[in-house]
C-alpha cells in the first residue's frame, strides 16, 4: 500500500528547490538537443553552424547547469534518506527503493534506451555509437 505524505510534514521550501533544479534539468537537455552543444542522442544543429557567441553562450549555460544540478538532487534526496529509513525499518526501506528505483532502471537500460538508440536513431538519422553492452564488457 502506497503512503500519502501529509503537506504538513512537508517542507515546500525543498519541493520549489527541486522543481527548479529539475525544471534546470530539462532546459539542459534540451539546450543539447537544438544548440548541438554537448553530447546527447539526437541533435538539431551541429556546432559548425554557430558563431563563436552562441557557442560560448550555449556551452558555458549547460556547463553552470551541469556543475550542480543533478549533484544537487542527489544531496537532496540523500537528506531523507534516514528519515524514510527510520519509518519504514530496513526491509521495507529496501523494497520500496528497489520497486522504485531500481526496476524502473532495469527497464530503461535493457527495453527503452536499445529500442531508443539501435532502431529509432540508427533507422531515421544514422546513429552510429557503440554498444552499451559493448562498453560493459571492456
Amino acid at each position: 500500500m502506497l503512503e500519502v505524505n501529509s503537506s504538513e510534514n512537508r517542507m515546500a521550501y525543498v519541493d520549489h528547490i527541486r522543481l527548479l533544479v529539475i525544471t534546470l534539468v530539462v532546459f539542459a537537455h534540451a539546450n543539447m538537443t537544438y544548440s548541438g552543444v554537448g553530447s546527447w542522442y539526437y541533435m538539431e544543429n551541429s556546432v559548425e553552424v554557430m558563431n563563436t557567441f552562441e557557442l560560448l553562450f550555449f556551452g558555458v549555460l549547460n556547463a553552470v547547469i551541469a556543475s550542480f544540478s543533478m549533484g544537487l538532487l542527489f544531496l537532496l534526496a540523500g537528506y531523507f534518506v534516514p528519515v524514510a529509513y527510520d519509518r519504514k525499518g530496513f526491509f521495507k526501506f529496501i523494497k520500496s527503493r528497489v520497486l522504485r528505483l531500481l526496476i524502473p532502471t532495469l527497464i530503461y537500460v535493457f527495453l527503452i534506451q536499445p529500442f531508443i538508440c539501435y532502431i529509432l536513431l540508427n533507422d531515421y538519422y544514422g546513429y552510429k555509437d557503440p554498444s552499451f553492452f559493448q562498453n560493459i564488457k571492456q
